[in-house]
């Protein structure tokens, strides 16, 4: 699906190399760089999580949720940390931020079945 070297394009259509996958529980940490500039990127692309058409800044428990164009023209959805955050990068913590984010989905779904 994503392996070292590919090019990605993010929400913006900016490239992005991807250097390092890590496959986790619930979806692939995709670690690379901007073609072109000194900047990383890290993201988490979920296994559950549909691309969406817009980024969406302050979902649930992450200031992003966004998405990734493929080589192959498909898009796949994924979720951030800031830039700067010491979990950015590191899988444990999208792991259990993720975790912790389809529990919030859950209660509000149990709450608005309740209400009908």
């Amino acid at each position: 699906m994503i392996e070292i070297g590919d090019i990605l394009l993010n929400c913006q259509d900016a490239e992005i190399e991807v250097e390092e996958v890590e496959k986790g529980k619930h979806g692939l940490l995709v670690t690379g760089h901007f073609v072109g500039k000194p900047l990383t990127f890290a993201g988490y692309v979920l296994w559950e999580l549909p691309a969406i058409e817009e980024e969406e800044c302050d979902w649930y428990n992450w200031p992003f949720r966004s998405f990734f164009t493929l080589p192959s023209e498909m898009r796949v959805g994924l979720v951030c940390f800031a830039r700067g955050d010491w979990r950015s990068g590191v899988l444990q913590e999208y792991e259990k931020e993720w975790e912790r984010t389809t529990a919030t989905i859950r209660e509000e779904e149990q709450g608005d079945e309740s209400r009908l």
